[in-house]
């Protein structure tokens, strides 16, 4: 809790504190020159700000410090540490003085442009299976840090974990870095009606629906009635039904992305029931290509 709030309110997803006019005066005139897309911005203000502070936690972590750097949140955060090619549980007092300076100076940039354009610039490894910038589908995603409600995605490729020192580039040098245009496979499916429009791939999210979290296919265009099953091709699990499609997000196989039944076990006096089996299986190439970078 804030001791400087007048009231401080609770729910299990966030924590909200009402301050003074004073005292939010006092804090933006405070932190005006961090501020990620502030008027008097200073990265030297943020640099010091991190390595005073927060030199032993992640890089992931430190940046997403509000108090260090107020207005990065979780997609610039991601963004910027790509572009800088940093991993993001690298601790902070292990990198680089260029290197804390190019993620700094990452999320400046990329907050800048996000404000400009009133919409998020193109993202590389948010939400992708495949790397924007290498093509590559090295891309993790794993619940990290200590916000584990935060998921967190990096390429293994452009950000290693451990990087060699003749690998390693000055902070104007990276900035520049330019993702490839994003790969698009060649047998993306087309409406038969709208041919030169690409599908939207969904997934099923009504609560009682029996085909819950099952992938299909529609027309970009909102009146085309178009409809198809986008995992036909998927292996049948013990209830001989189709198997969804899901991703993981454990430290160790985050980003994998396995095959499960799709019922969910109902809980009962007696125990779980046997509405759902047990099936589970890693997806393999074969069974991905077909979304290309859909997922």
């Amino acid at each position: 809790n804030d001791p400087t709030s007048r009231m401080c309110l609770e729910t299990k997803d966030s924590t909200s504190n009402l301050l003074s006019a004073r005292v939010a005066r006092s804090k933006v005139t405070r932190l005006s020159n961090r501020d990620v897309c502030g008027d008097g911005f200073d990265p030297m203000a943020v640099t010091n700000a991190i390595v005073e502070k927060r030199s032993d936690a992640m890089i992931s972590d430190a940046i997403l410090d509000q108090e260090r750097f107020p207005g990065v949140g979780n997609i610039i955060k991601i963004e910027a540490l790509h572009r800088s090619q940093v991993h993001p549980k690298r601790v902070v007092s292990t990198l680089t003085k260029d290197e804390l300076q190019a993620v700094v100076l990452s999320c400046r940039g990329y907050g800048m442009r996000w404000l400009s354009s009133g919409r998020a610039p193109a993202k590389a490894v948010y939400n992708q299976t495949e790397c924007g910038t290498c093509s590559t589908p090295s891309v993790r995603m794993v619940k990290l840090g200590n916000d584990l409600s935060r998921t967190t995605f990096w390429c293994e490729s452009c950000q290693p974990l451990q990087r060699n020192k003749e690998n390693r580039f000055s902070a104007t040098s990276r900035i520049p870095l330019q993702t490839k245009q994003l790969h698009t496979p060649q047998s993306t499916p087309c409406c038969p009606q709208h041919g030169a429009l690409p599908l939207l791939l969904k997934r099923v999210k009504k609560a009682n629906s029996v085909n819950r979290n099952r992938l299909f296919r529609i027309c970009k265009v909102r009146s085309c009635p178009y409809f198809v099953w986008a995992d036909t091709h998927f292996p049948k699990c013990g209830c001989r039904q189709t198997t969804i499609l899901r991703v993981s997000k454990t430290e160790r196989t985050g980003g994998r992305w396995f095959l499960s039944c799709r019922n969910v076990p109902v809980k009962s006096r007696g125990g779980d029931s046997t509405r759902a089996c047990k099936f589970f299986a890693w997806a393999d190439d074969a069974q991905l290509k077909a979304f290309g970078k859909s997922l």
